[in-house]
């Protein structure tokens, strides 16, 4: 499965590659969970042209449903009464 990522300025495309917004990202790594399967994703410039196999390219640290059941027990016996939150940068 592959996507094609391309954008246009007036008439014209970019000159260079453009990457996908946050949206279209999460809703192609979610394809990619839902299917087992990682994109070919084409980033389309006149200049150049990027293939990228697979969205954790984009998204490194990429949230995932398995995250928050792995996980919960953290959050379930993580001692909070010890931990102090940050302080706002404005009062």
């Amino acid at each position: 499965m592959s996507q094609q990522i391309a954008a246009k300025k007036n008439t014209e495309f970019t000159k260079e590659p453009v990457t996908p917004c946050g949206s279209c990202l999460q809703v192609m790594a979610e394809f990619e969970a839902e299917w087992n399967k990682e994109l070919d994703v084409y980033l389309y410039g006149e200049n150049k042209v990027f293939h990228v196999k697979g969205v954790k390219h984009f998204l490194p640290f990429l949230f995932k449903s398995d995250f928050l059941v792995s996980k919960a027990w953290f959050f379930l016996r993580y001692d909070f009464a010890n931990y102090a939150l940050p302080r706002p940068y404005f009062e």
